[in-house]
């Protein structure tokens, strides 16, 4: 991946620092959600160990559960939505790559492709 793409990203082109400026903004709220989401997965397992450990006397924390899984669907299901950005954003960057760079880029594929003996189908 350094030889094929992380090379040609760091181009100063607009359209090339635009790209990876929504990329990593993009990628930042993915993660925030997924650390949420695994906040909210600790509570829910630290929650689970509490009440086997101290079984509740008359009390339900049924509802507390219900809640608990239903943030983790939702966080789970958010951060998808939020990672399909990046993959397009990616995908951007490679067309970028290809339309500016295509020959480096093709002797840069054909050396690794020498380096690592990889057999090409055509």
């Amino acid at each position: 991946m350094a030889r094929l793409f992380y090379k040609f990203v760091g181009d100063e082109t607009k359209e090339h620092l635009a790209t990876l400026t929504f990329f990593y903004t993009d990628i930042r709220n993915y993660w925030l959600i997924v650390l949420a989401e695994l906040y909210c997965l600790l509570c829910l397992v630290l929650a689970a160990v509490y009440w086997w450990f101290f079984p509740p006397a008359g009390r339900k924390a049924y509802l507390f559960l219900l809640i608990a899984i239903v943030l983790a669907i939702g966080f789970r299901i958010w951060a998808n939505f939020y990672l399909d950005k990046p993959r397009r954003i990616t995908r951007d960057q490679i067309g970028l790559i290809l339309r500016d760079h295509q020959e480096d880029f093709e002797k840069e594929l054909n050396a690794v492709v020498v380096d690592y003996n990889l057999k090409v189908m055509k």
